[in-house]
């Protein structure tokens, strides 16, 4: 299960990618959340206490770490989870910054962040690895 090579630019790539998918996505829901007239010293405080808000980016993140956990088991044609959890410990590290950038956030949330992406890379990388086992046996 872990005896595939680590591909260090592949992990990289995914990451960058993770960033990128975040992001768009992240901004996208802020501009369809955000309410009229709103300024922006207003609109940070609503971010920080609307849970539907909070909720949203954490299904965001959790779909982006599935992707690039995916993105990652295919760009290396690994048969394991080497590269997969090198790139959780990335996203993971990630997660910790947001974690003492925000720290209004409720506690159950600052937990998903940490806990989260290693699932979540995980069940991407095993859905191509199950997918690939298949087409090879089939």
């Amino acid at each position: 299960m872990f005896n595939d090579k680590l591909v260090i630019k592949s992990v990289i790539l995914a990451f960058l990618a993770y960033l990128l998918v975040t992001a768009i996505a992240s901004a996208v829901a802020i501009q369809v959340w955000l309410p009229e007239g709103v300024d922006m010293a207003q609109a940070q405080s609503l971010a920080s206490r609307d849970m539907s808000l909070t909720a949203l980016t954490l299904a965001i993140g959790a779909s982006a770490c599935i992707l690039t956990g995916m993105l990652v088991t295919y760009m290396t044609k690994s048969q394991g989870l080497r590269n997969a959890l090198a790139l959780a410990m990335l996203i993971t590290l990630y997660g910790l910054l947001s974690v003492f950038t925000h720290l209004e956030q409720p506690l159950i949330v600052h937990f998903a962040k940490l806990a989260l992406p290693t699932l979540a890379v995980i069940t991407g990388a095993y859905w191509v690895i199950h997918s690939t086992q298949a087409k090879l046996a089939g």
